[in-house]
């Protein structure tokens, strides 16, 4: 890793470390449907070749923690640099007192080394820090009381993001 590699991530563990801290100990929340629109916009305007779209976003929203878009944010940002082009889609869902997102891409698919990082947290030596974002994701759903889980599809990569509701 050169001195880029180092400074980039020197700043990633930097915003791990502020998206991560909580002033009162305690999770902010906010609704979903705003959060993940927030997150979505953003994306498309940085990202214009790549298609993101947000499905149960509208109508009832449920709280999450507002880390949560951060999440997001780097789950799709993670396809779109993998392959400009491609199409995104976010779905919120709950149930029975869980919330599930689910961001579903059509690209060439998940390194299996990167699906671990989401999943459980573990990093293969030789390639440390260079899933931090995915690692950030991982912290933000465990910190939240959910999990990861990552499935290959028949054209792309489905993350789901599934964590208790919050009041």
């Amino acid at each position: 890793m050169g001195l880029a590699g180092t400074i980039d991530s020197t700043e990633k563990m930097k915003e791990i470390r502020q998206v991560l801290q909580s002033d009162d100990g305690e999770l902010a929340t906010t609704a979903s449907g705003p959060l993940i629109e927030d997150a979505a916009s953003q994306l498309r305007e940085e990202h214009e070749a790549a298609t993101i779209r947000t499905h149960g976003t509208d109508g009832e929203s449920v709280q999450v923690p507002m880390t949560l878009r951060k999440a997001v944010y780097e789950l799709v940002e993670n396809a779109v640099k993998v392959e400009a082009t491609t199409t995104v889609e976010v779905t919120v869902r709950s149930d029975e007192g869980w919330v599930e997102i689910s961001v579903t891409d059509d690209g060439p698919g998940m390194p299996e080394m990167e699906a671990d990082v989401l999943e459980t947290g573990e990093e293969d030596p030789l390639n440390h820090g260079k899933g931090l974002g995915l690692w950030m994701v991982r912290m933000i759903v465990t910190q939240a009381g959910g999990n990861v889980s990552v499935e290959p599809t028949v054209d792309g990569t489905d993350v789901r993001l599934r964590m208790p509701e919050r009041h």
